[in-house]
């Protein structure tokens, strides 16, 4: 009789940590709903201030110099390895 004491003690030990986790893992599931619900409302609202923001920020690239301003510094470039070739040329000729 002995042993079915400890068999049963067992037994209900398991069945609790077993429901336990049962429990556990019904509340994760529950909450993981409500999260993805609320990400769910979120979305629109998210989706149209970053569609606002680019739109925004496409504007302001549109309206600034600044492909003009990017040409100016790709000559003022070109024209400082222009310089620095024909250095070296003059370099290389006097060398010889």
């Amino acid at each position: 009789m002995r042993e079915a004491w400890k068999g049963m003690i067992i037994g209900a030990v398991m069945g609790a940590a077993v429901g336990l986790a049962l429990e556990g893992f019904r509340l994760l599931s529950q909450g993981a709903r409500r999260a993805a619900d609320e990400v769910g409302a979120q979305a629109p609202g998210v989706a149209q201030g970053v569609a606002d923001f680019v739109d925004r920020t496409s504007q302001k690239v549109r309206e600034s110099d600044l492909a003009d301003h990017a040409a100016e510094k790709a000559q003022r470039a070109s024209e400082r390895v222009k310089a620095a070739a024909g250095s070296g040329r003059d370099a290389l000729s006097e060398s010889k």
